[in-house]
């Protein structure tokens, strides 16, 4: 994947906490493996808020933020057995950036 750029975002996990518990916004934001993960988890609001956090650095590396076909639903953020992230990209999302 060629890289565009850098990004970094800040969010208030109570901002969160109040968003997902709306359905709406949880099918929006995340994809179903991000939601069973962060409801596996102590703190709930704490996974949602790093994946939220991360698909807004990655959308901003981007240089488009979400727009241009980039649905945040469509940009997984998981962890790898150590830990550590990584990004996963489906659908028109995937191909969109593909084409760069």
């Amino acid at each position: 994947m060629k890289i565009h750029g850098i990004g970094t975002d800040i969010i208030k996990i109570q901002r969160i906490k109040r968003s997902i518990k709306k359905k709406l916004f949880l099918s929006r934001i995340f994809n179903k493996d991000e939601i069973h993960k962060c409801y596996k988890t102590k703190n709930i609001a704490s996974c949602f808020a790093k994946r939220f956090a991360a698909k807004e650095a990655f959308a901003k590396a981007l240089g488009t933020g979400i727009a241009k076909g980039i649905n945040f639903n469509e940009i997984i953020i998981l962890n790898e057995k150590n830990g550590k992230p990584f990004i996963k990209l489906i659908n028109k999302t995937k191909k969109m950036l593909k084409k760069d």
